[in-house]
């Protein structure tokens, strides 16, 4: 595939190394952040692995160590019952 090029050669060639710059320091900012707080990523990944899905209260309560309490929905019978009939008997 072949593209314009409305930059020169050395404009071109700073733009990518200021934008591997900055995905290198946001990728080194990242690492930092998740080495630093590593329980947190744990305390997160457990819950994950339990609940499948996180909202952002849910995140704020795991950080303030409080646990997070879901109402289970009531099981569905094995055997549905019939509805009632809506012809007399």
């Amino acid at each position: 595939m072949t593209r314009t090029q409305n930059v020169s050669e050395a404009t071109a060639q700073i733009i990518d190394e200021e934008t591997k710059r900055l995905v290198n320091e946001a990728y080194e900012k990242a690492r930092s952040i998740l080495t630093d707080r590593i329980d947190d990523l744990h305390t997160i990944a457990k819950a994950l692995l339990e609940l499948e899905t996180l909202s952002g209260d849910d995140i704020a309560k795991l950080m303030r160590g409080e646990k997070i309490v879901r109402e289970i929905p009531p099981e569905e019978p094995l055997t549905p019952t019939p509805p009632p009939s809506s012809v007399p008997s």
